[in-house]
């Protein structure tokens, strides 16, 4: 650092730290119904079913959940016990919206063959994604705008965290353009049959999973090419769980492709891949306690230390034994 700029820096490490720490507790709390333009207080509803999911997989009212978070040294991920009550929530729906938009999978036996239960899930998945990164770059953006108020960054030239703050508004831009195109209006119409669904069935699987997410994935070579889809895995009994990919009719072939290793494979090298894919790509996951206190402390630290780098390097994973998840 240059004389110069030591003179004008007037901000401590300590209040640089304590704003960053402040901006981690943002939250973005408007209904995200498909036409976002309800203003009543958004709740929590839960992105993984509690009725019925959790029942098969809490102990004593909890379930294992990966928690991120930032420390001074960077992230961290740890596997932590939560309230059944907590587990998966976000607020981005209000109370009547969430009970409106997804009573058919509620209320009703899930079936595997019934489009709207399909498209739901997926619903349900991409909202809470948005929600995730509509949060994500609020944080992101008021740290900026902090910068700039104190002098740290300049409010009308291109900077390194200017430019960021602008990729993650961009991202949830993306997020919600997406969202908004393929979903609500099949939603607000009830066209359930617009999106693909390829099923797995795991039989003789004790309920020891449930994960609800959107992610992204290479479509081409072209930098920024980006195809995505939804996973949704559940206990449906206490010895089946299920295993859903739901994407757009425009991005079934680059579907197949990302996912084939998956679609292909049998047994315990099928769990293995679609294990891989959630610790490089989701966040948003459960574990029952009793199956996660089974795993030896090798396994955990592997497990912890490859979802904190697939964070900066997707491609980080690793073909062991020891990331299966099931």
């Amino acid at each position: 650092m240059s004389n110069e700029q030591a003179e004008n820096q007037t901000v401590s490490d300590g209040e640089r730290l304590n704003y960053f720490f402040k901006t981690q507790n943002v939250r973005y709390g408007k209904c995200l119904e498909p036409t976002m333009s309800c203003e009543a207080k958004a709740i929590k509803p839960h992105s993984i079913q509690n009725a019925r999911v959790l029942d098969l997989l809490e102990r004593r009212g909890h379930v294992v959940m990966p928690r991120l978070s930032t420390t001074s040294l960077g992230p961290n991920v740890e596997f932590q016990e939560i309230g059944r009550n907590h587990a998966s929530t976000f607020t981005g729906l209000c109370a009547d919206h969430d009970r409106e938009i997804f009573r058919a999978l509620d209320t009703q036996e899930f079936a595997l063959e019934n489009p709207e239960h399909l498209f739901l899930l997926a619903y349900r998945s991409v909202t809470r994604e948005l929600h995730a990164v509509l949060e994500g770059a609020m944080k992101i953006q008021a740290s900026y705008l902090w910068q700039v108020d104190k002098g740290l960054d300049p409010a009308d030239t291109p900077s390194p965290a200017g430019m960021e703050a602008t990729a993650h508004l961009m991202k949830s831009w993306e997020t919600w353009k997406y969202r908004c195109e393929f979903f609500d209006k099949a939603l607000l119409n009830q066209e359930w049959g617009v999106l693909r669904h390829r099923v797995i069935v795991f039989e003789r699987q004790p309920p020891v999973l449930a994960v609800s997410s959107l992610f992204s994935f290479p479509k081409s070579e072209k930098e920024g090419d980006i195809g995505r889809c939804t996973l949704n895995v559940f206990p449906i009994t206490e010895d089946q769980t299920v295993v859903i990919f739901s994407h757009t009719k425009p991005e079934t072939k680059a579907a197949w492709r990302a996912l084939k290793t998956i679609l292909t494979t049998k047994k315990d090298k099928q769990k293995l891949e679609l294990s891989k894919l959630i610790i490089r790509y989701v966040e948003n996951f459960v574990l029952s306690p009793s199956h996660y206190d089974n795993w030896n402390e090798e396994k955990k630290k592997k497990i912890h230390s490859l979802f904190v780098r697939t964070l900066f390097d997707e491609n980080a994973i690793e073909d062991d034994r020891d990331l299966l998840l099931f």
